[in-house]
């Protein structure tokens, strides 16, 4: 899944206050303290990345005027931010039913719809966010990244092209837009939108795994690497910057750094223990896991060199949105490839073509659009 801009109303801080953050309130109309300013409490709680938090100080605000749409937009945002779409979309609805047509929570909506995959749905309150205000850069961007979770990689150019008149300034439409030439094999187009992405923002993390990524496709192994490792630097969970650094330093021999990236993923996910080690699977059979936060399952494939793949990792759950990711591993435990969303949607699907008999590795864990719900690998052999 391309990744979102959080979009921000700036809302003022009152830096004298003493918040109850650290009190762990529950997400309770009760457990609102007297004598705070909820929306200051709200907006230090959303700024310093504390969105459980935030979700209780916006319910505190509600309670205290529940007629007042901006604050059950705020709290929308925090559901937004903590993966719960479903209850920021209702209560996104809830502020436009009390506000009207405010282009800002029907953009909001739509990212909300956009994250449980109600890509439809997403698309008409983008639309009339433009509708409302034609001149709406985020709702040209946020289009536009649907479009291309869409497969419609055109469709996103033009929507994104536009947030970029718009806003010149604007990385997160750079970056996005950089992903779509890419998926159309414009590499030269993708790679200036990345160069220009982080000529805005150099510590914009999303820009360098951009570059990385067309370097990487490229054979630039080199400025590949550096790429990654400043995606790392900036952005410390993106676990891209590690596979995508294991793979390379694998393709050059050089197996310790291999390892020592690997490990990185590793700590990040599951503690440094995979999940289901010593399971295998056979050419046509199937595998369902249920995925959850920080999960990373080792399945064994006995493969021949030179028999080409089809290896795919498949969202199955009608309740959860799953975004999953797919790493095969080499006979020598090192990654050989990965792929996010060649899928439909969100999916994993990898023509994969052994270089050599032994066991591999299929490694199933997670992206960033979702981490709950029931997956399916399978293996089949790639029949022209």
């Amino acid at each position: 899944m391309t990744l979102r801009k959080t979009f921000s109303k700036l809302v003022p801080i009152v830096l004298a206050l003493i918040l109850p953050a650290a009190l762990g309130y529950a997400q309770e109309e009760d457990n609102c303290p007297s004598g705070v300013d909820y929306q200051a409490w709200w907006s230090e709680s959303f700024d310093e990345g504390d969105y459980q938090d935030a979700v209780q100080a916006a319910t505190c605000w509600i309670a205290e005027d529940p007629e007042y749409d901006f604050a059950y937009a705020m709290r929308g945002r925090s559901y937004n931010a903590l993966d719960q779409h479903a209850e920021a979309v209702a209560d996104y609805t809830t502020a436009i039913e009390l506000q009207g047509d405010y282009d800002y929570y029907y953009a909001l909506r739509a990212n909300a719809y956009n994250g449980l995959s109600e890509f439809d749905l997403a698309l008409a309150d983008a639309t009339f966010a433009i509708e409302l205000d034609p001149d709406y850069a985020y709702a040209y961007a946020l289009r536009g990244d649907n479009y291309l979770d869409m497969e419609d990689p055109t469709a996103a150019i033009d929507d994104l092209t536009r947030a970029i008149e718009l806003d010149s300034d604007y990385v997160w439409p750079l970056a996005t837009r950089s992903l779509a030439y890419q998926q159309l094999n414009l590499l030269d187009e993708a790679l200036a939108d990345a160069e220009a992405a982080i000529a805005i923002d150099p510590e914009y993390g999303y820009g360098y795994t951009r570059r990385g990524e067309i370097y990487y496709l490229s054979g630039q192994y080199d400025l590949a690497l550096e790429d990654f490792e400043m995606a790392g630097l900036y952005n410390f969970d993106n676990i891209f910057s590690f596979v995508y650094r294991s793979i390379i330093f694998n393709r050059l021999g050089e197996v310790d750094e291999a390892q020592f990236e690997w490990n990185k993923l590793l700590r990040f996910r599951t503690g440094g223990e995979p999940l289901m080690a010593g399971v295998r699977i056979e050419t046509g059979g199937l595998l369902t896991v249920m995925m959850f936060e920080g999960a990373l399952f080792e399945v064994g494939y006995e493969a021949s060199a030179g028999q080409p793949l089809v290896i795919a990792l498949t969202d199955i759950d009608p309740d959860a949105v799953v975004d999953p990711l797919l790493i095969v591993l080499g006979p020598n435990g090192l990654p050989l490839a990965l792929d996010d969303d060649s899928g439909p949607v969100w999916d994993s699907r990898l023509s994969f073509t052994p270089d050599e008999d032994g066991l591999y590795t299929l490694v199933i864990t997670h992206a960033y659009a979702g981490s709950e719900g029931l997956v399916q690998l399978t293996v089949i052999d790639d029949i022209p």
